[in-house]
């Protein structure tokens, strides 16, 4: 069990997750994927997630995303909710872990938020796309997948405005999810959260990307809002 491994194992753990996990991975037009540091820190930290994920309750909820849910209090929306968020996750990673994961456990319902570190790495809106819909797919047998909109940069980001075009892009082609998809629950936060196209810079922790303590609690009470209807 985890807590019955060596201690220098969690502290290289908790230097890994201060240095990567909350910042997240740091949105470049110049980059293209992760590098090794990111992909060593993406594979241990899913090590640790599954074998959580074997002792969770049957009536649990995983949250899948990146930094952006690794930082979001997610019981506070529902108790059922467990934080599978992990900073510098993308899209195509994601749907990687998904399916690994269902080897292990399947749930009633799972919540899934990514897409921002595909669209700042070059991703392609189509691709980005392509993946969310396959990972929706291999969730088919859930009774509901709460699937979030992709948030926006602020302002004050460098290629805010590059890159937000493509967040509205994809944005628009989740709710398409709708018809194909009955298990499918949009939660807007792009809706709720941005304004003029960007996230304001009041909603922020200072880097234009993540979120600060009172975006994450309009973000939990959107996700409340849209679970206390099932």
């Amino acid at each position: 069990m985890l807590y019955a491994w060596p201690k220098s194992y969690h502290l290289i753990m908790v230097i890994l997750l201060a240095t990567f996990g909350y910042l997240g991975y740091q949105v470049s037009e110049y980059r293209t994927g992760p590098d090794e540091r990111v992909t060593y820190f993406l594979e241990n930290t899913e090590i640790i997630q599954r074998r959580q994920l074997r002792d969770l309750p049957e009536t649990t909820i995983p949250f899948y995303g990146d930094s952006l849910v690794h930082g979001l209090a997610v019981s506070r929306a529902d108790s059922s909710l467990e934080n599978f968020g992990i900073g510098h996750d993308y899209s195509e990673n994601l749907l990687n872990r998904v399916r690994e994961d269902l080897q292990y456990r399947q749930f009633l319902e799972y919540a899934v938020a990514i897409g921002i570190n595909d669209l700042g790495r070059g991703v392609t809106v189509g691709d980005l796309y392509q993946n969310i819909i396959a990972i929706v797919e291999s969730l088919a047998f859930a009774d509901t997948v709460y699937v979030h909109t992709v948030l926006p940069l602020a302002a004050s980001r460098a290629g805010a405005s590059t890159i937000n075009e493509r967040v509205r892009q994809i944005n628009a082609l989740l709710f398409k999810l709708l018809i194909d998809h009955r298990n499918v629950v949009v939660v807007n936060t792009y809706e709720s959260l941005a304004a003029y196209d960007f996230l304001p810079e009041s909603l922020h922790i200072g880097d234009g990307l993540h979120l600060n303590s009172t975006a994450n609690r309009k973000w939990v009470e959107l996700l409340a809002s849209a679970m206390s209807g099932r």
